[in-house]
């Protein structure tokens, strides 16, 4: 069984069959007008053509009445020779069935379609190309935005790339001195420890004590020097002086680095004057800022 859906604009018949409807419900484009048409709603079932039907020999009719016998037995004469069989001519009131080359179709031959013809009947709107395609300057506004949207990207996570690729830390930070930024370390606290910290007074100086403690980077990546608050209290543990101390004011001298290495520690000593506060213990927070 043949379908035909005609367009309903410019009245052109085109072939089509059921995957092609199934593919968008039925939506198809002509490929004439190029009107967006249901070719459900305007489909047309062409019944197949009856097979053509080859007329068969028929016997000799008998004689209606037999010879009357013969009183006395003639010889047998020779038998004549047998006709060959040929079709009787229909009757007069059936018409001969026309040659398969002079059948008539019932209707105009519908339009085929073929792989060529995909840019002008399609299943559904689609984006259309050609006139109305992408030009030299909408690619190269593509491409733009797409360069921005990867520098914005970068300079946003620049700490992460700068961490997951250090050969890459200099590019990064020659490009941030260009529009005013910088490109910081990482700043994960939970991988900085204060360990082995005491407070000591001086011998020989009154109302002085010594501060050691010893920081610690258990990161595999360099990081940013914390700032650590120290905390005096009194005998009975009340806060009698605070202080948030940083970088600056604990690193040594000999710690030339602007960066607090992977995995080592670093050792301190701060003295700090107690004249006047009474204190006799302390407390230390690490953190950032």
């Amino acid at each position: 069984m043949r379908m035909i859906t005609r367009c309903p604009a410019c009245n052109t018949a085109f072939r089509i069959y059921q995957e092609q409807l199934d593919a968008r419900q039925g939506q198809v484009r002509c490929g004439r007008c190029q009107v967006v048409f249901n070719a459900h709603r305007h489909l047309v079932v062409e019944p197949e053509p009856p097979a053509q039907s080859v007329p068969q020999p028929e016997p000799v009719a008998e004689a209606k009445q037999a010879a009357p016998a013969s009183p006395e037995k003639a010889p047998a004469a020779a038998p004549a020779p047998r006709e060959a069989l040929r079709p009787e001519p229909a009757s007069r009131d059936e018409a001969p069935a026309p040659a398969p080359s002079q059948a008539q179709p019932a209707h105009q031959e519908p339009v085929a379609l073929s792989m060529a013809d995909a840019t002008q009947f399609d299943f559904g709107p689609k984006a259309q190309t050609g006139r109305n395609g992408a030009g030299p300057w909408w690619t190269a506004a593509t491409v733009f935005l797409i360069l921005l949207l990867l520098l914005q990207g970068a300079y946003l996570f620049r700490t992460e790339l700068a961490r997951a690729l250090p050969s890459a830390r200099p590019a990064l930070e020659r490009a941030c001195a260009l529009v005013g930024c910088e490109v910081p370390y990482s700043r994960e606290i939970e991988f900085i420890t204060l360990e082995g910290s005491e407070l000591q007074a001086v011998a020989g100086a009154q109302d002085v004590l010594k501060l050691s403690a010893v920081l610690r980077n258990r990161a595999a990546f360099p990081q940013a020097y914390p700032s650590i608050e120290l905390t005096l209290t009194d005998e009975t543990n009340v806060t009698v002086a605070r202080r948030v101390l940083k970088p600056a004011d604990y690193l040594p001298p000999q710690a030339g680095a602007a960066f607090f290495a992977p995995n080592t520690e670093l050792p301190f000593e701060l003295h700090l004057d107690v004249a006047g506060l009474g204190a006799s213990g302390y407390r230390l927070y690490v953190f950032y800022p």
